[in-house]
């Protein structure tokens, strides 16, 4: 068997460090994070197999499964999707957001504990393993391919693949869990942590029994959040949702919940960011949105299905009318997409004016992390640019407070108004005094 050492790159080691030992207060939250990864890496191979059946032949059923060793100490998540190559490994596994990372880095050593509330931004939630464990294995097995390899890590600042052996594709994740996180060897506190944040996920999750003849036990509804009605919802549910599709930590601004049916039939469950993500003005940023057609993962690189000025929002679309084959060429030039677009730009703005109304103070702050962007629609859409200039507010010369375009335009006009009155206040007097004639006609017109 052919091993091969990898070292990390120098801000990995370190950021691996800080996720490690800044988190400790939501330790938890690492069993979400890959049960949430096992169901993307699902998601992504039911959609490969529309093209490509033979990629599930002989298993077409999707599950997130959890095992324990009490003895051992481990605890195993596992999965029947997509899978990894060995050089896929390296670049999920070795390396930690591409884009920014010495960034981060650098900002987080000021002060380790603002990765609790960032640490969701980087795309590094796998990372969050070694907060309760202290080697992490990693076996997988690309669809289509008869190779496995083992991803092998103790987080200090090096990492090993060798071959492996695995029956079947997809992968599975062995926690050699810290005495402090032995908690996570219990059926109860497992049950308990992905009933709070995984019962969303649209795939049984499945806790295997430890006793002979005992059933195996599903712990989530497996129900696709989005289908279900809002009156059955909690707004729990609903946050944990946004952190599992937006990939954030922070609560939503927001919640737009909406299904359409008529000539197109389509669901959204968009979120507003109360945050604003770190790579909001990268211009290789893209749309935070998934595209679902009739609950089948299609895409989350949809550019067509939101414009670049509203790419902050973060969620999922479901249509019922898109054929499932739909390809990235069909997209670009889908009649029905642009149609859904056209419907989810007016929904959000329609959300932003009212929480804009409702609430001024809350939407100034919203406007502090997203009116830059917002204000890229004002000159880019033709249809909407009005509607975002009167939402645009702006700080001026006389106050430190926002103040919209007709609110500035008002007080001007009654200061300009204010100062003509005194003028002719002033004038006619002077005018009697030296026997001036000042019609009334005269005095209106200063006036106004």
């Amino acid at each position: 068997m052919t091993e091969t050492k990898h070292e990390f790159q120098a801000e990995v080691a370190k950021l691996l460090h800080i996720v490690a030992h800044s988190l400790y207060s939501e330790k938890e939250i690492f069993l979400r994070e890959l049960v949430s990864n096992a169901s993307d890496a699902c998601d992504r191979l039911r959609y490969a197999a529309l093209t490509e059946p033979s990629l599930t032949e002989g298993d077409s059923d999707f599950d997130v499964r959890l095992s324990v060793d009490k003895e051992a100490k481990t605890l195993t998540i596992a999965d029947n999707g997509i899978g990894m190559s060995k050089q896929e490994m390296v670049e999920n596994l070795g390396t930690i957001a591409r884009s920014g990372t010495s960034n981060f880095v650098e900002q987080l050593s000021e002060d380790d504990n603002k990765a609790v509330s960032v640490i969701g931004q980087f795309g590094v939630g796998f990372y969050s393993s070694f907060m309760v464990a202290h080697k992490v294995e990693v076996v997988s097995r690309k669809a289509g391919e008869s190779e496995a390899h083992k991803w092998t890590s103790d987080g200090a600042g090096s990492y090993t693949i060798s071959e492996a052996s695995r029956e079947g594709r997809g992968t599975t994740i062995t926690l050699h869990l810290k005495e402090d996180a032995s908690e996570y060897l219990e059926a109860h506190r497992i049950r308990s942590v992905i009933r709070t944040y995984a019962d969303h996920i649209a795939l049984p999750v499945i806790l295997s029994s430890t006793e002979d003849g005992a059933e195996d036990e599903t712990l989530n509804t497996a129900s696709a959040l989005w289908t279900r009605p809002k009156s059955e919802i909690t707004d729990e549910q609903y946050i944990e949702f946004y952190h599992h599709v937006g990939q954030a930590y922070d609560e939503p601004w927001s919640i737009i919940h909406s299904k359409v049916e008529g000539v197109l039939e389509y669901s959204m469950l968009l979120f507003l960011p109360s945050q604003q993500p770190f790579d909001l003005f990268n211009p290789d940023r893209k749309s935070s949105l998934k595209l679902y057609v009739k609950r089948v993962f299609i895409t989350d690189d949809c550019e067509e299905l939101v414009p670049a000025y509203l790419r902050f929002v973060k969620g999922i679309v479901d249509s019922e009318d898109l054929p499932l084959n739909v390809s990235r060429e069909m997209l670009q030039n889908n009649p029905v997409l642009r149609k859904i677009r056209s419907g989810l730009v007016k929904k959000v703005i329609s959300e932003i004016e009212k929480k804009a109304k409702d609430d001024a103070e809350a939407f100034h702050i919203f406007w502090d992390n997203f009116g830059a962007v917002l204000k890229e629609g004002i000159y880019e859409d033709m249809e909407y640019g009005e509607r975002l200039l009167k939402l645009a507010v702006f700080k001026t010369t006389n106050s430190e407070s926002y103040s919209s375009l007709a609110d500035y335009l008002a007080e001007c006009l009654k200061i300009k108004s204010t100062f003509i009155i005194l003028q002719v206040t002033v004038r006619k007097p002077f005018a009697k005094a030296r026997n001036l004639r000042v019609s009334k006609r005269r005095e209106l017109r200063f006036c106004c």
